[in-house]
């Protein structure tokens, strides 16, 4: 795929696709903190009563719990040398030599940093002794960081490897095939390996915390850069924390009377009136609401709130409580509504339209 690029080649398109990728990854842990609150926990589910807008709900909460789904399967697509993703990244490092080569830029680096000798010694000989011992533990140091470089990436090769052959990513790849992106009796996949597993909730979660890491050190590597996504995470649990925990939906029935005066018969559709407002304390208006005149209601590429927080420190971020247990056609219907479900805990059966379920938002 890559073959006819050279070395620095290689590097250069990984430099430029590697930020690319943290970009979108940005994104996806905006949009998974706000599922966190909306499809993971019943903050706004337990506020939708048995009622037609129940229905409105589920679709919305469905919605966006599908479109984390789709984003983070884009992040995990083939690679190609137009595509943004880890295994385009991973495709331009593999060769040993670019492995070697990003070493040595490490390498590089720390040893012509130089320094800053506080308290210099009167002496030349000595001086120059100084300057010489600060080279050298520079150097030291970065034939450190070089072997650090050299099996990190190739950790993160084979870490790679080991997702993109594993049944989670498969049964997440193949819901996106079979009904988000496309409407398909069966798939290729399908069609080459017979049955896939289901997905289950919570599967997104794990393939995302795994694509932090390798992320993680893919832009340390190759870009020179260390970052932390768990405080660009923090930051996005709090944007969805101001204003999920504030929303409140305030749901009530009409008058069982029609347009015309006339009684509704009693088993007839009531009409509820709505009233939804958002208590959001000091948090200042929503850039997100606005709509500029000049837009004239044109779709526009959402634009990513900055999460890159300053002098952030290089770490991982811990999984939190999330259940595992879920059949892919429930993505379709129902989303878990409790916030702390047990690790093996099965969630509750898929709710249809005409029953009601206890503790979720049900529709008729």
């Amino acid at each position: 795929m890559f073959e006819h690029m050279t070395t620095a080649e290689r590097i250069e398109a990984a430099k430029e696709k590697t930020e690319r990728v943290v970009d979108h990854l940005l994104y996806l842990l905006a949009l998974h903190e706000n599922n966190a609150i909306i499809v993971y926990s019943d903050t706004l589910s337990s506020q939708i009563p048995y009622s037609r807008a129940a229905n409105a709900f589920n679709v919305f909460r469905a919605g966006l719990h599908q479109f984390e789904i789709v984003r983070l399967c884009a992040l995990w697509d083939r690679a190609g040398d137009d595509k943004e993703n880890i295994p385009t990244i991973i495709e331009l490092i593999r060769p040993p030599e670019v492995i070697e080569a990003l070493a040595q830029e490490t390498l590089g680096h720390w040893s012509g940093i130089g320094g800053h000798i506080m308290n210099p010694s009167k002496d030349p000989a000595l001086s120059a002794l100084e300057a010489e011992c600060l080279q050298r533990h520079n150097e030291e140091f970065g034939q450190q960081q070089a072997q650090r470089a050299r099996d990190e990436l190739r950790k993160a090769i084979a870490d790679v490897r080991a997702i993109l052959s594993s049944s989670r990513l498969s049964s997440i790849m193949n819901l996106r095939h079979k009904h988000l992106a496309h409407s398909l009796t069966e798939t290729k996949l399908e069609k080459k390996a017979g049955r896939i597993p289901p997905m289950k909730y919570g599967d997104e979660r794990e393939i995302l915390l795994a694509s932090l890491r390798i992320v993680e050190a893919l832009h340390c590597w190759v870009s020179g850069k260390c970052f932390s996504f768990a405080d660009s995470q923090e930051i996005g649990r709090n944007n969805a924390e101001a204003l999920w925990k504030r929303c409140i939906f305030d749901i009530q029935r009409a008058s069982r009377r029609s347009g015309h005066g006339r009684a509704v018969p009693r088993n007839s559709i009531r009409t509820e009136m709505i009233k939804f407002r958002l208590s959001l304390w000091v948090v200042g208006p929503a850039r997100a609401a606005q709509m500029p005149e000049q837009f004239h209601g044109e779709w526009r590429t959402w634009e990513a709130p900055r999460l890159r927080s300053e002098e952030q420190t290089y770490f991982n971020c811990e999984p939190g409580p999330y259940c595992p247990e879920a059949a892919p056609e429930e993505l379709f219907y129902i989303t878990p509504a409790r916030a702390h479900l047990p690790d093996h805990q099965s969630l509750p059966a898929p709710h249809r339209p005409g029953k009601r379920s206890a503790g979720v938002a049900g529709g008729r």
